[in-house]
């Protein structure tokens, strides 16, 4: 849930427990609401426009205080028990079916009618369609022919002021009808809920269907194997929180208003979102180019940089592979992407890593403790490294320094059906004990730690990101070659100037962050 859906749903709680306006003692109470209700149902009862109900209730407030559902045949039950929470004075109780003229559902083509027939011209509206508590078809909505919308609306008696509501598949889903339905009908398994507009406003409904106490109430009676329903007589049960209609329709306003305000902070705070991460690449963008920090001519000089790492390497007898540079054939002599200031070189990125494979296993070695196991999953798009308790967990026999992640490693998603996904980055910030990577996953390691804070700064870039995936290619998998990473042209600035941007884009990045906080 973002923050703005937990601020909507705050308002929502407020709302039907009477928090969220002040009551006014001059409003005409609820329970005079429920007796209009009632006589207005029989009148229609009378007409022959809605059928009896069988053994209707009321719920009243005994002499001892206790809250009790009576019943036309004479006996009661206390349900104190089952009240989630109390009510402000002119509020009152009552089951959703005391305040409504009817539910009914839609009509499923079945022997009934086709779809999409030469002659269909009328919507089929299914839950797809209850898009942001309204009701919106597009060109994948299926048509109806017009005895087809008949049949349908002999069953669902659509009507405006109606709230519409998933009850099957995606419960809770909601709509209110503020046009005359006329080109257009439900399918079966959305509910038509049709409110009694003389105690009832149909804004105050739609909001209360949406509310988390009710939603938790009406979910906690859905049924099915393999597709959830709620049962319309169990929808008819729920206790409602009826507010007097006056309160009802300053509630509504107040959401309304409320909600207007949180789509302006949640669009206002997303641009600035964007804006600071457009303002952090440009950052990186800024600092690989030497554009961030002046140069320093006393600096020495990144050629000799790349001298002495060449020469730690042989010393350390690590076999240099091709893709490291030597002292007979400068790496830093490449067709360079973009300009960058004299004292600096383009590299293959050979020089500077070491690119690690991750550890491969059976699924009968899996077990719930031992050496935990990264994978793509564990890799976010923060560039962090997050454990979940469902990580694979391997014996002590897989333990491999080589592949233990430490602290400054790159982990990097090397294998995936996402092409956002591949090459995904993530900055080991501290050595992590008994943690390994899984052979989807890559190590990528400085040579040198003199160089480890540089890395960051070309793996969070477009630079990398867009050099990778325009590699990394596959019909359904991509994969990240070794080659594509150490052969990436890597521009690398004198030690003592790595130092400088790296403090300057922390400094930057801490402002970036500020503006979304």
């Amino acid at each position: 849930m973002t923050a703005v859906e937990k601020i909507k749903a705050k308002i929502l709680d407020l709302a039907i427990r009477g928090k969220l306006v002040p009551q006014d003692p001059n409003d005409e109470p609820a329970s005079v609401l429920l007796e209009r209700i009632k006589a207005e149902k029989a009148k229609l009862v009378k007409a022959k426009k809605i059928k009896k109900e069988k053994n209707p209730s009321e719920i009243i407030v005994g002499a001892d205080g206790a809250t009790y559902e009576k019943f036309a045949d004479g006996t009661s039950k206390d349900i104190s028990d089952e009240l989630p929470f109390d009510l402000p004075q002119g509020w009152a109780w009552a089951r959703l079916e005391d305040v409504l003229i009817s539910l009914h559902t839609g009509l499923n083509p079945r022997r009934f009618f086709k779809l999409n027939t030469p002659d269909a011209k009328n919507y089929y509206v299914t839950i797809r369609e209850l898009q942001n508590n309204r009701v919106v078809t597009s060109s994948r909505t299926d048509r109806i022919n017009d005895s087809a919308l008949k049949l349908c609306n002999n069953r669902s008696n659509l009507e405006l002021g109606d709230v519409l509501f998933g009850g099957t598949g995606s419960i809770g889903v909601t709509a209110l009808i503020t046009q005359s339905p006329d080109n257009w009908n439900i399918k079966e398994g959305v509910y038509a809920l049709k409110p009694a507009l003389c105690g009832l406003h149909p804004g105050f409904l739609l909001y209360l269907l949406n509310a988390e106490p009710i939603r938790k109430a009406y979910t906690a009676k859905a049924v099915g194997a393999t597709v959830l329903s709620v049962p319309m007589k169990e929808m008819l049960r729920l206790l409602t929180p009826l507010p007097p209609l006056s309160e009802q329709k300053r509630i509504v306003k107040k959401i309304e208003e409320l909600f207007a305000y949180s789509d302006a902070i949640c669009n206002a705070s997303e641009v600035i979102t964007k804006t600071a991460d457009r303002i952090d690449k440009k950052i990186l963008d800024l600092a690989i180019r030497g554009q961030l920090v002046p140069q320093d001519p006393n600096d020495e000089p990144a050629s000799e940089l790349v001298k002495r790492i060449e020469a730690s390497m042989r010393a350390k007898g690590d076999g240099c592979k091709s893709s490291r540079v030597t002292s007979d054939r400068p790496a830093y002599e490449i067709d360079p992407p973009f300009d960058i200031p004299d004292s600096w070189v383009w590299v293959k990125f050979g020089t500077l890593i070491q690119v690690i494979a991750g550890v491969s296993y059976q699924k009968d070695d899996v077990t719930t403790t031992g050496v935990r196991i990264l994978r793509g999953g564990n890799i976010k798009e923060d560039a962090r490294i997050y454990l979940h308790d469902d990580d694979v967990f391997l014996p002590a026999t897989y333990a491999e320094d080589i592949t233990s992640v430490k602290a400054g490693d790159i982990v990097v998603v090397a294998s995936t059906g996402s092409s956002t996904v591949i090459g995904r980055p993530a900055v080991a910030t501290e050595t992590m004990v008994g943690v390994q990577i899984g052979a989807f996953l890559r190590i990528v390691r400085a040579v040198d730690d003199s160089i480890m804070s540089w890395l960051p700064v070309i793996f969070l870039g477009d630079y990398y990101r867009n050099f990778i995936r325009s590699r990394s290619k596959g019909t359904n998998i991509k994969n990240l070659k070794t080659e594509y990473l150490t052969e990436l042209p890597v521009p690398l600035p004198p030690l003592a100037e790595q130092k400088r941007i790296v403090t300057k884009i922390k400094e930057l990045r801490a402002m970036t962050k500020s503006l979304t906080t």
